[in-house]
């Protein structure tokens, strides 16, 4: 049989390489744990850069479109107001046109009076 004291060290020494094991095996279960966390957040990462992509494309579209909008609107209101100025201005330019030719008739009028006045 070996000495007591070799035997001891033996065991101490097994002892030391099954905690350094064990130590080994953690470390590597922690390492793959933070790995698997690395990759799910690496997928998440991408899928947000997509969503992102989409929506700055969204946004862009949206305020084309909505520009377009407010032009169709600015036209539309433009010929809301023309149609809804329509009859006055044709009403203005009827007493335009009568006014004219009331001015008309009375120089008409006050050139005659002169002549018979002559």
């Amino acid at each position: 049989k070996e000495p007591p004291a070799k035997a001891d060290k033996m065991k101490a020494a097994l002892q030391a390489l099954k905690e350094r094991r064990e130590a080994l095996e953690a470390a590597e279960a922690e390492l793959e744990k933070v790995r698997a966390e690395a990759e799910e957040s690496k997928v998440l990462l991408r899928t947000a850069r997509i969503e992102l992509a989409t929506e700055r494309a969204s946004s862009a579209s949206l305020e084309r479109t909505t520009s377009a909008l407010r032009s169709d609107l600015a036209f539309l209101r433009t010929e809301l107001d023309a149609a809804r100025r329509g009859p006055e201005v044709a009403s203005r330019a009827a007493e335009l046109e009568a006014a004219r030719a009331a001015r008309e008739d009375a120089a008409r009028e006050r050139d005659e009076a002169r002549r018979t006045e002559a």
